[in-house]
């Protein structure tokens, strides 16, 4: 007989649960299972996670829940049996006073593994969304790197879930108070206000070019209340004691005498050694105080800095990093902002000032700091409420207590970034919520990008190599540039942009198999039944019909996939449909001798009712992506709307048809990148 006791103290820790492996227990591994025996500590949960496995929990001791991860959950004590299926996410939280221990058994089987896949419905849609995308910086126009990211993303997810019935509002701002703005006016000999206004107006054009359908962009100039507004939110702050007074060290030009953060200075990263402004990097996307740069330079030409001791505004992250910790773990997001997190952990001492001296910003009227602004990311955690209580948003998208937004499980709250921004959506804005109101809604999920480059070197403004937006979609169909942004998109590595790589894809799949697919179409409709726009019902099918239709369904539950906010990816809907155009091209070609031989008539209706049925689903799942196309597709089958409902009755049931040009992609021309600075252009 053994007899083994256990004992926190010696065990190891995993998955936040203190844990002795039974194949260590017993002296000897386990042929076709694996245990332990687990501890999880009285007031705190395991971390919630899924695995391949089966696995099936015993509890031996203390009280709490299990949770399944899709919203169910169980009151579990000692007794308690539970068998979790393969890739379900789960967690124990031991709601208890005393510790929960449990034996957990492990075990692989290939088929349970494959039913548990194919039976992973699609997650249920919310009843309603709002989807915020980072504000863009007036400091120039929007290029195809900017629109690559969010605002395509965010722009083709509302368009799907409004074809679903779901009731969604996408809303960004303008980036007024970034320091990037006066920096930009002073390299061009322009003001602020000047480099401000034209910059903005740029941007709200591009957007119009790119098809991008905000119902909301906040302009901190236009708005009469914005500052007072964002005023408030940090005086309530101050009062709430959540920020904190310190006196530390800052950097000042010898040359200008201007205080150095963000936008005005440059060095080593001290984290990853990487180049980086002030305040945050772009590479490993943490934060830095800028006097712990490595090397700093003033971006003013002084090659000589100041160090003086300041007295700022700080808020303590640190202080809520057990609230961080749970709100990661809640929150979807990529693998990378997993890592930036993890990272910010070990940052246990992280301040970040909330104020800083200098003239660009809004002006703290807090006392003994009215000759400071407040950070202009700081000052976005509170943009984003105020964009939620716009009279256009009316009461129930209020992101306050209270509101039937807030209070609702089934409204989902979705911010859009890069990467390099990731710091302040994941600390900064959290910790200044809960300071604020602590049952603020809080975003349900995070859709991040990295860079996109162009000719495999990044755009850079400076140097001329950048394709500007309004300058590219005014040169071509609106929805190939689209289509193309999403083919490559940057959504979990960066990608590359190449205009001999757009041009080609763009003639050899639209201009060239999709338009053949309508000819052929246009053509077999004809020998059928010349000069109609009736199309025949289904009739006889033979194998390769078959193989079609079920080609048809997994597209659909492809793209249903791609373009769901739980698994979104632009990339997997861009593949997606270049495999399904090639897939009815492929169809098409082999259905033509059926047209050719009067003996396959009733063949032949099933062709047209088919090839039909994909085109009015191509134009439904093709129109977030690329709007037009889509509209014109389900016009030329008489579907007034981009509607799920209307489109999955009408399938293998089409009646109308009226001829779509089958040159529809033949005004396409390539686009001639020139070298230049559209910053010249003030």
């Amino acid at each position: 007989m053994q007899v083994k006791e256990l004992s926190k103290s010696e065990l190891e820790k995993f998955y936040n649960v203190y844990y002795l492996g039974l194949d260590e227990g017993l002296g000897k591994p386990l042929d076709t299972a694996q245990g332990m025996v687990g501890i999880v500590s009285a007031g705190t949960s395991s971390t919630p996670h899924a695995h391949h496995e089966t696995e099936f929990f015993i509890i031996l001791t203390g009280q709490g829940v299990f949770d399944h991860g899709n919203g169910q959950c169980e009151a579990i004590e000692a007794g308690t049996l539970i068998l979790s299926e393969s890739f379900r996410r789960h967690s124990i939280i031991n709601t208890g006073s005393e510790d929960l221990f449990f034996v957990s058994i492990w075990w692989r089987e290939a088929e349970l593994e494959r039913q548990a896949l194919a039976g992973q419905a699609i997650p249920v849609l919310p009843r309603k969304a709002m989807l915020i995308a980072t504000p863009p910086t007036p400091n120039g126009n929007l290029h195809l790197g900017h629109l690559s990211g969010p605002y395509l993303a965010a722009d083709v997810m509302k368009r799907y879930l409004v074809s679903k019935g779901v009731e969604v509002n996408y809303a960004t701002g303008l980036d007024r108070n970034q320091s990037y703005v006066p920096l930009k006016a002073q390299q061009h000999g322009q003001t602020a206000e000047q480099t401000l206004t034209h910059f903005s107006e740029s941007i709200k054009q591009t957007y119009q070019l790119a098809g991008i359908d905000l119902d909301l962009i906040i302009s901190p100039d236009e708005a009469a209340d914005y500052d007072a507004y964002i005023q408030a939110f940090f005086t309530q702050l101050h009062s709430k004691g959540v920020l904190i007074e310190k006196e530390e060290d800052a950097y000042f030009c010898d040359q200008t005498g201007e205080y150095l953060f963000e936008a005005y200075i440059k060095g080593t990263c001290p984290h990853c050694g990487a180049g980086s402004d002030g305040s945050a990097c772009e590479q490993c996307g943490l934060p830095n105080q800028c006097v712990d740069l490595i090397a700093p330079q003033s971006k003013f030409g002084s090659e000589k800095l100041l160090k003086k001791r300041i007295k700022r505004l700080y808020l303590p992250v640190h202080k809520y990093m057990a609230q961080l910790k749970a709100f990661w773990q809640n929150t979807g997001m990529k693998a990378h902002l997993m890592q930036l997190c993890h990272a910010l952990e070990a940052h246990d001492d992280l301040e970040i000032a909330v104020t800083h001296p200098t003239h660009w910003g809004i002006k703290s009227t807090i006392s003994g700091y009215e000759d400071q602004v407040y950070y202009v990311w700081a000052e976005m955690a509170a943009a984003f409420i105020y964009m939620s209580e716009q009279p256009q948003f009316a009461e129930q998208w209020s992101l306050q207590e209270g509101t039937n937004w807030a209070d609702s499980s089934d409204a989902k709250l979705i911010h859009f970034f890069g990467f390099d921004n990731g710091n302040f959506f994941t600390a900064l804005f959290p910790c200044l919520w809960w300071g604020y109101n602590e049952k603020i809604k809080f975003p349900d999920r995070f859709i991040t990008n990295e860079f996109l480059c162009l000719e495999g070197e990044k755009f850079s403004t400076s140097r001329g190599h950048a394709i500007w937006g309004n300058e590219f979609f005014k040169k071509n169909n609106p929805d190939i540039g689209r289509f193309y942004l999403a083919l490559n998109s940057p959504e979990s590595f960066r990608s590359n942009f190449s205009l001999a790589d757009f041009q080609q894809k763009s003639q050899y799949l639209w201009a060239g198999k999709f338009s053949r697919v309508i000819g052929d179409f246009n053509t077999h409709l004809s020998m059928h039944a010349p000069g109609s726009e009736t199309l025949p019902e289904a009739g006889a099918w033979n194998e390769q019909h078959v193989a079609f239709y079920d080609d048809l369904r997994h597209f659909a539950e492809k793209m249903e996939k791609s373009y769901h906010p739980e698994r979104f990816s632009l990339h997997s809907a861009a593949n997606t449909l270049v495999y399904f155009i090639e897939a009815l091209w492929h169809f098409s070609q082999s259905e033509q001798y059926l047209f050719n031989t009067l003996g396959f008539k009733n063949q032949a209706r099933t062709s047209l009712q088919l090839r039909a049925t994909a085109l009015v689903y191509l134009g439904y799942y093709v129109s977030p992506l690329m709007p037009k196309l889509g509209e014109d597709l389900l016009a030329a089958f008489q579907v007034s709307e981009v509607n799920w409902e209307h489109v999955n009755s009408m399938e293998l049931a089409i009646k109308h048809y009226k001829k779509l040009d089958e040159g529809y992609f033949s005004a396409y021309r390539s686009f001639e990148r020139k070298s230049s600075n559209e910053a010249l252009a003030i």
